[in-house]
């Protein structure tokens, strides 16, 4: 592989003459790290509605005894 000039990501392969990029994996690493960040606010969020739902159910059952 041969490096591009001015990309440190970019390899030129000598046989074929393609161009590749090399830095993909911090671009992974970011989306995984999005992604897992992303699951953990709807995970809250599902917590926080469960609750909520739970708390509504509590109240009609008071209502219904009444």
């Amino acid at each position: 592989m041969i490096p591009v000039k001015g990309h440190t990501n970019l390899m030129r392969d000598p046989k074929s003459g393609a161009i590749i990029n090399m830095g993909g994996g911090k671009v992974h690493t970011a989306n995984r790290a999005a992604l897992q960040e992303e699951r953990r606010v709807q995970e809250t969020r599902l917590n926080k509605v469960e609750q909520d739902v739970s708390e509504i159910k509590m109240m009609l059952q008071t209502l219904i005894e009444r």
